[in-house]
């Protein structure tokens, strides 16, 4: 009975280490998802002001409306294609 004890207190650290671990990894993502995030407000800034009297058209560029919009077409199209590939593969029954 002692050892299921002892097993089972390990268990409980081991998940409390384990829970402590992911909230200092989330901790340090939004860091950097924040310090990204900022970079990205700066870019758009500096972007807005070259091309405000220059280049209206590329203004739009610039919008982090625009950003999204980019990004996820990058995402829709990887999807895409994985799904293609997993389409084209070979099924193989036994």
């Amino acid at each position: 009975m002692t050892a299921a004890f002892n097993s089972l207190a390990a268990d409980k650290q081991q998940q409390i280490e384990i829970a402590s671990n992911r909230r200092s990894i989330v901790q340090n993502n939004v860091s950097l998802l924040n310090e990204l995030y900022n970079q990205i407000g700066e870019i758009l800034s500096v972007g807005k002001i070259l091309y405000k009297a220059t280049d209206p058209a590329k203004l739009a560029d610039y919008t982090f409306a625009e950003l999204l919009k980019k990004v996820r077409q990058v995402a829709k199209s990887a999807v895409k294609t994985a799904q293609k590939t997993v389409e084209a593969a070979p099924t193989t029954t036994n």
